[in-house]
């Protein structure tokens, strides 16, 4: 049986973040009760894939950012793998020390826009038609009696 390691992957810092970048989460989130916190308040932390760069992290997100991935992604935490999340940088005071704080929120893909490799129009298509292929179609649209 192969070995595998017992620990967590290392801590997602700020340095390791790009703005904007978007990561992955990969294992199911869960929540480190208050008394084993630095600060003594409750803290949820996941596992984490940055996808610009394939760093695997554990990541402890501030309150505003799991109670917006809650109103997303739901409580159970099933729901959470496989999700993407955007993270921004921005620098807030952390007990009276200017810090770098990532934040994240629900990433979603844009939409593709239509381009030459879109279907052909409707109209473009009719027209392709042979007048055989035509008459064979509007046949078929007829209400039968």
């Amino acid at each position: 049986m192969p070995l595998k390691p017992l620990g967590r992957p290392p801590y997602l810092l700020p340095t390791e973040i790009e703005q904007d970048d978007v990561v992955e989460i990969i294992e199911k989130p869960w929540i480190v009760p208050a008394e084993k916190t630095k600060w003594g308040k409750e803290r949820g932390k996941a596992v984490v894939k940055v996808l610009r760069t394939s760093l695997i992290r554990t990541w402890t997100m501030n309150n505003t950012t799991w109670d917006k991935l809650i109103q997303a992604f739901g409580e159970d935490p099933d729901f959470w793998l496989n999700k993407k999340v955007l993270i921004k940088k921005e620098i807030r005071n952390v007990s009276g020390v200017d810090k770098e704080v990532l934040f994240g929120k629900p990433h979603h893909e844009p939409q593709q826009k239509l381009g030459s490799n879109s279907p052909e129009s409707p109209d473009a298509h009719w027209a392709s038609l042979s007048p055989e292929q035509k008459t064979a179609l509007l046949a078929s649209l007829k209400p039968q009696a």
